[in-house]
């Protein structure tokens, strides 16, 4: 009976892992919409703002093109930057966080690549996986514009890391794409089907 209940606690603690990434998720969404709300990057000047960075997104930087004007639209937690392999990431409670925008034909987590300002008012991909060995149970989640919550297993052979850990080891911006057959939805989470801040018809995403 104990090691049922051991097994028990196990998995409870593992699901609570969960859903505390991806509340987090929620959270870097919800502020991708208050940015496009408020146009804080908006070349065009159509009133409809572009995605942000993580590290825009918490104030650690200045936003694109207006480098002395700093927004903080997520908490002080997310100001714990940690430098990946594809780019800036925040350290938050055993997960590390990162920010993907439109660039050329894909996307991008470093601001020092051309951005698609246009692609960008309307497409994101953000990602959050494991920070270390025992932080989590590998599992890597993102989640897009239209709040689609997806998950992949990231679990690696016996005896192996997981695919993505930490920041030697982030997950590529079009991971969805490249393990598009392993990744499912979160608990059955349907999308939205418009854009706070966007007011036009939204063409089905690449």
């Amino acid at each position: 009976m104990r090691e049922y209940a051991l097994a028990g606690m196990l998995t409870a603690s593992k699901h609570n892992q969960d859903k505390i990434a991806i509340s987090k998720l929620r959270e870097i969404l919800f502020a991708q919409d208050r940015a496009r709300e408020k146009a804080l990057v908006d070349p065009d000047g159509d009133g409809i703002g572009s995605g942000l960075f993580i590290a825009e997104l918490a104030g650690s930087v200045g936003v694109r093109g207006q480098h002395d004007k700093t927004v903080q639209l997520l908490d002080d937690r997310y100001q714990k930057l940690k430098t990946t392999a594809i780019g800036p990431a925040a350290s938050l409670g055993g997960y590390l966080y990162i920010v993907c925008l439109p660039s050329g034909d894909g996307f991008t987590a470093t601001s020092s690549a051309p951005i698609d300002e246009e692609r960008a008012e309307r497409r994101f991909v953000a990602y959050a996986w494991p920070e270390g060995k025992t932080s989590s149970h590998g599992k890597l989640f993102s989640i897009d514009e239209l709040e689609r919550i997806q998950v992949f297993p990231n679990s690696g052979h016996a005896g192996t890391a997981p695919s993505y850990q930490g920041a030697e080891r982030p997950p590529p911006c079009d991971a969805v794409n490249r393990h598009k057959a392993d990744f499912h939805a979160w608990e059955g989470k349907k999308p939205r089907h418009s854009l706070p801040g966007y007011p036009h018809p939204l063409e089905p995403s690449p």
